[in-house]
């Protein structure tokens, strides 16, 4: 499972955490410091008296406060010959670079399609941020590929009966999403590379608490950290009015996303371009676009199309690099920790102790009349992983159930236009044994 989880207003840096419904648990679960250095001081050196003065460093003198005026500077020698007294070089005699466009342009980040661009960058110096992109562009067949890709909890949304989570979850229209014979996502993460400093951190304990409720409580991580960068989705639906051009639409739609390497009889040329075009004229285009970090990405006036969901997440690191924001929460297994450590073994032991010194417990005793019966560990941080696996193939099974009974509703609301299809006939069925040995 991933130990990140998309970032909400409501996160705080050592809040427990459950990653398998995404749900934030006890605040202060952990007390996350900046760690300060013990400074080892060495015996060997005698220590400074309170009469003496202690060492210090050289200090340099601070340039721009002098005693003097300009004019009072002397004149410089170089090369063996004397410069003249003057108060500014003048800026002509330095040689200054060629000078280059503006890196901050959109023509940097992406090639120009024909019209107008559907986003605009701010010219300006390109900053000097070091990133970590992927950038992914799929097909899907399922909703829970959906919430994949998104990093959204299937088991929260099994829970609630549709698709919920964090703000992700908002922008996905389930009803298009089932509706529809072909669905893309397109995905742009962002993580801008900024070294985190090092940190204590605690774990703070509840003194009594059952070791069988730990994960309620606490849940089975906690939140150490976030990355900042950006992160972009889009989901494209495409329901078809015509069944048989499934083909065709699904070619078109995958040269202009680039999902996978182009067949040779699609080509690229002009004429292909127009049959695809062509294509996609008796369908029904359904995109949802959700965003965090970049600032406006794109141009009020300009609709959103494949085209511009292309160009804008092909630059749209760009964007990130001028105005970011914090995209995921970093989660840390309890585990991890020598404070939980430390904490855990002593619960256990003193659990073991309880129950060795337990007369019921003994051999002959009322829970323990044959003397089999050990010492069972109690599990303390349960292991959601097994359950993750199981979980998406449950949720796809719910959003088939909710499409049956939306169908199953316009028939009975609208039983006029539909009609009973006819059912080949089966094979007589052969009666049983008790069937045929009933009277007559």
């Amino acid at each position: 499972m991933s130990l990140s989880a998309p970032y909400t207003n409501a996160m705080r840096i050592g809040q427990g955490f459950n990653t398998y419904t995404q749900e934030i648990r006890l605040e202060n679960a952990v007390v996350v410091g900046k760690s300060n250095p013990v400074k080892k001081v060495s015996r060997d050196l005698p220590l400074p008296s309170s009469g003496a003065i202690p060492l210090s460093p050289p200090v340099t003198p601070d340039a721009s406060v002098t005693a003097h005026t300009l004019s009072e500077v002397p004149a410089v020698v170089i090369n063996g010959v004397q410069q003249p007294e003057s108060h500014e070089i003048p800026r002509a005699a330095t040689p200054s670079p060629p000078p280059t466009p503006d890196l901050g342009s959109a023509l940097d980040v992406v090639t120009a399609p024909t019209g107008e661009l559907p986003f605009e960058i701010p010219a300006g110096p390109a900053p000097k941020t070091s990133q970590s992109v992927t950038y992914s562009t799929r097909a899907i067949e399922n909703v829970s590929d959906i919430m994949d890709a998104l990093n959204i909890s299937t088991s929260m949304s099994i829970k609630y009966g549709t698709i919920h989570g964090n703000g992700n979850a908002s922008f996905v229209n389930e009803n298009k999403v089932l509706d529809s014979e072909l669905n893309y996502v397109v995905s742009v993460m962002v993580n801008n590379d900024a070294q985190s400093p090092i940190e204590d951190m605690e774990f703070q304990d509840i003194p009594g608490l059952p070791l069988n409720r730990f994960t309620e409580v606490y849940g089975d991580s906690f939140i150490s950290g976030f990355t900042e960068g950006g992160e972009f989705n889009a989901v494209i639906s495409i329901k078809l009015n015509d069944k048989s051009k499934y083909r065709s639409v699904k070619q078109a739609v995958d040269v202009q996303l680039a999902v996978g390497p182009p067949t040779l009889e699609i080509g690229a040329s002009e004429a292909i371009a127009k049959e695809h075009s062509e294509a996609l004229k008796n369908t029904e285009i359904s995109i949802s676009v959700n965003w965090v970090g970049g600032g406006e990405i794109k141009k009020p006036t300009v609709p959103w199309t494949i085209q511009s969901v292309v160009a804008v997440a092909n630059a749209f690191p760009s964007m990130v690099a001028r105005s970011s924001a914090r995209t995921q929460a970093i989660l840390t297994r309890y585990t991890s920790l020598r404070s939980f450590q430390t904490w855990k073994w002593t619960r256990l032991i003193e659990e073991r102790r309880i129950w060795d010194s337990d007369p019921r417990n003994q051999k002959g005793g009322e829970n323990n009349k044959s003397g089999k019966e050990l010492y069972e560990e109690p599990v303390i941080v349960l292991n959601y992983v097994p359950c993750a696996i199981y979980t998406a193939e449950l949720f796809d099974a719910l959003m088939i159930y909710k499409k049956l009974w939306k169908k199953i509703g316009e028939m009975l609301q609208n039983p006029s236009q539909y009609k009973m299809k006819k059912v080949p006939r089966t094979l007589r069925r052969v009666p049983s044994r008790a069937e045929t040995s009933r009277p007559f």
